[in-house]
């Protein structure tokens, strides 16, 4: 069963107001509980029988508030966050929009973790910086520090990497299967949940088999199709065209190559006969809601795998990206791979193992609507998911 359909067994869409001025988009939303990575992280909690006290690290402009106090809504919840603007700001969003109200503390993860004596039934951990998650999540160090602020029973979750740009700064292939083991040995039983773009680790020190069966090889097979569809991209000999329209091949980072990919998109759309034709320069966004239309995508769509074959590696990290944040129509994509699955699979199986077919899966995953509409059978019927 997946963690979305086991958690609308318990809370079923619970209509809220949309919250005014947030800037994290997980809250701007008719629902509190969207698909959004903090639904993972707070999923333990719905089958733990006493949740009092939570630590929330990385605070950011409160994101998971929202979330925890529909929760529960008596929690006694703290929030660091090493960024002294972010608490204050986060402190004025909480004042208009939520009746109860965290503890917030300015001050660095590791030395909170260090010097705080308070302990908690629950920990929250999702501490970035610009380039990723911040390296000490990843040491065995730091798990110690989490579990000696854990009550007994107490269970941490951490919202780690998934994407291309996160990966970069470490040496090891295999990042998220070194921080499951660090998670593993200072508290024993370790679940890691897959996400859109996004992956969940769940630890505790008491047993997770009623909610999360134990695969001891799941941080592994993420590592692997992760750095399969995105990172080993950042790595290889990526292909551009010049001026002159003559490939162009250098070895980028995955900073150059979003740079350099979203110049090539304002190009191709520019040129694009559509509704935008207008704009000479392209973000993410705009591409997605581009499309999410069935008027204008397909033929976006076609036109980029006949024409610009090269900046379609980006379609499935661009979806994949925003679609847990916004109510999407897509199911004219999963139409069109469907009906094209044999040829793409045939003409182009670079692109459609290493990264249509993968990230096609992984959002399906993430709608619980999509799976009604049989697109799982069609994916069974599609063939290659072996290949995976």
């Amino acid at each position: 069963m997946s963690f979305t359909s086991n958690k609308n067994k318990y809370i079923r869409h619970n209509p809220s107001n949309r919250v005014p001025g947030l800037i994290d988009s997980s809250l701007n939303t008719n629902q509190i509980f969207n698909g959004d990575y903090w639904d993972d992280c707070l999923l333990p909690m719905y089958f733990r029988q006493q949740t009092n006290t939570v630590l929330v690290l990385g605070v950011g402009l409160g994101s998971g508030f929202r979330s925890l106090y529909a929760a529960n809504p008596s929690l006694d919840v703290v929030g660091v966050d090493i960024d002294q603007q972010a608490i204050d700001e986060c402190n004025q969003l909480i004042e208009r929009n939520f009746e109860h109200h965290p503890i917030l503390i300015a001050d660095d993860a590791l030395n909170y973790l260090i010097s705080s004596k308070n302990t908690f039934d629950m920990i929250l951990v999702d501490l970035y910086d610009s380039d990723g998650p911040v390296t000490d999540t990843f040491t065995s160090s730091f798990w110690t520090y989490l579990k000696a602020r854990l009550n007994p029973g107490g269970i941490v979750a951490a919202n780690v990497y998934g994407i291309a740009n996160h990966l970069e700064r470490y040496l090891d292939e295999s990042p998220l299967k070194s921080m499951a083991a660090a998670a593993k040995q200072s508290l024993k039983y370790i679940k890691v949940a897959p996400h859109r773009r996004n992956t969940t680790i769940i630890a505790s020190g008491s047993p997770l088999n009623k909610v999360y069966p134990i695969d001891n090889n799941a941080a592994d097979n993420i590592d692997r199709l992760t750095l399969k569809t995105q990172y080993l991209r950042s790595k290889h000999l990526v292909p551009f065209f010049d001026v002159a329209h003559q490939p162009v091949r250098h070895q980028f980072t995955f900073e150059q190559i979003n740079h350099l990919q979203r110049e090539a998109w304002g190009q191709f759309l520019a040129e694009f006969n559509g509704t935008l034709n207008d704009i000479t320069f392209i973000s993410p966004r705009a591409l997605v809601e581009t499309l999410s239309s069935p008027d204008t995508g397909p033929c976006l769509l076609q036109s980029i795998l006949e024409k610009c074959e090269h900046l379609s590696v980006m379609l499935p990290t661009y979806l994949g990206a925003e679609i847990h944040n916004r109510d999407m129509k897509l199911d004219w994509y999963f139409e069109y791979l469907f009906e094209h699955a044999k040829d793409l699979s045939t003409d182009k199986p670079y692109l459609w193992f290493n990264f249509f077919l993968p990230q096609w899966i992984s959002m399906l995953n993430s709608k619980p609507s999509w799976r009604t509409l049989n697109f799982s059978e069609k994916i069974n019927k599609c063939g290659g998911l072996n290949e995976l």
